[in-house]
């Protein structure tokens, strides 16, 4: 279960979101039902990762298609107009693995998942779809995990 934080952001777990992402990416580009393995065993990034990233990253990829549908749903709450297809596939699938660890990873604290994803869509996104994001994932931190937001 994606959890223990303490102290890996730089390596396995900021790597694995990364790779969730790419995953979740990849499958959505390559149309129908989302074959996590099948991707993971076509992404050479994810070969080459640490097996503690890869690992966190299977565990987000595989909850985000699981959970898939309720996390649109939740987004859906906190954005009007919730629509993914008209958001960049890249931070559609950030928002979707952010929500995910907000929603369904417990030991994982708030904050961490809102700045990680920031910090990634910084990387891999435009500067707007990082406020975009950042005020969409506190909403719905806000509104559906308030109690992930205490220190």
């Amino acid at each position: 279960m994606p959890g223990q934080e303490a102290g890996n952001e730089g390596g396995g777990r900021r790597r694995g979101r990364v790779l969730a992402m790419k995953l979740l990416y990849q499958a959505e580009m390559a149309g129908g039902v989302p074959d996590i393995a099948k991707g993971a065993s076509s992404l050479e990034e994810f070969a080459e990762a640490p097996e503690r990233a890869r690992e966190f990253a299977l565990e987000l990829a595989r909850g985000v298609v699981a959970k898939r549908a309720e996390l649109d749903a939740a987004l859906g709450e906190v954005m009007s107009k919730w629509d993914p297809g008209r958001l960049a596939a890249v931070d559609a699938q950030l928002l979707r693995v952010a929500a995910y660890e907000l929603l369904f990873c417990p030991d994982i604290p708030g904050r961490v998942s809102i700045n990680e994803a920031l910090e990634i869509a910084r990387e891999y996104s435009m500067a707007e779809s990082v406020k975009f994001m950042n005020g969409v994932l506190d909403a719905l931190a806000t509104k559906k995990a308030p109690g992930k937001l205490k220190d």
